[in-house]
Formats: structure tokens, sequence, C-alpha cells
């Protein structure tokens, strides 16, 4: 994906009227192109949704192309979760650091079991709820 696309930097460009959500594309991040599906736009910003790793961020408009169907066909490796019944406590929607860097030291490196509550087939996210198994700490070698 990443020879086709920096080989066809310029021919798969998407023009800003023909943006819509849903539409699955190449975006470039991180020195590389990867596959995604747009959630919602405002240009510059365009928010995707990365299948193949399950994480949505905010890519600038000049960042995406269209997603030639050869790369659409390949199955996605990773599924949206949602944590079920938590929100955050910031009035914007935001994670603080401090709740970030909670979960991360409490849910790093362990096991875990999973609950699916729910599927929204509007955004095909999965709602789960997670609870770190007992005595689940993985060594790493």
């Amino acid at each position: 994906m990443k020879d086709f696309y920096n080989a066809n930097i310029e021919s798969f460009k998407i023009n800003s009227v023909d943006l819509q959500i849903g539409l699955h594309v190449a975006v470039f991040m991180s020195e590389s192109w990867h596959r995604a599906k747009i959630l919602k736009f405002s240009d510059p910003l365009i928010r995707v949704f990365f299948i193949d790793f399950g994480s949505v961020d905010e890519i600038e408009h000049k960042n995406i192309r269209y997603l030639k169907e050869e790369f659409l066909n390949i199955p996605s490796i990773a599924q949206r979760g949602v944590l079920a019944f938590i929100q955050p406590k910031h009035p914007k929607n935001f994670w603080s650091n401090e709740a970030k860097l909670f979960f991360h030291d409490n849910l790093s490196n362990k096991t875990v079991s999973a609950k699916f509550f729910y599927v929204n087939t509007f955004d095909n996210s999965y709602y789960i709820g997670i609870k770190p198994k007992a005595d689940s700490s993985v060594t790493q070698e």
C-alpha cells in the first residue's frame, strides 16, 4: 500500500465536496499509508476510524486519498470497542491525562476479561466492560 500510494500520490486525491461519512479512505500518518473510514468531517480536519488498529484520530484533508478497491477487499484486523457505561468527567468528553494514566497503569500487561453489552450498528462499535483477571500479570521476555 505504501509503495502504491507514494507512486500515485496525486491521482487519488479527494475533493472536499466528495467527502462523506462512511467512505473508506487511505490515510497518510506516521510515514505510512493506513486504511480508514470517515466518521466526521469539517475541513481541514477529518475524523477517521483506522480499520486495522481500532483507533480514531483527526487527520488533515491533505493526508487522505481514495482507497483503491483491492485494498478495501482485505478483511479488517480490528473492531472498534467503546467502554460501556464509562464517560470522562471533562465537560467536552475528553479523558484527562490523569484518567488515561490510571487506565494504563492498571491494565497494561495484564490479562483482562471482557463482556459485550451492545453492538452499535450505526458506527459498528462494540460496547464492552473489561476487568483484570486475578493474577493477570503478563511476563515479557
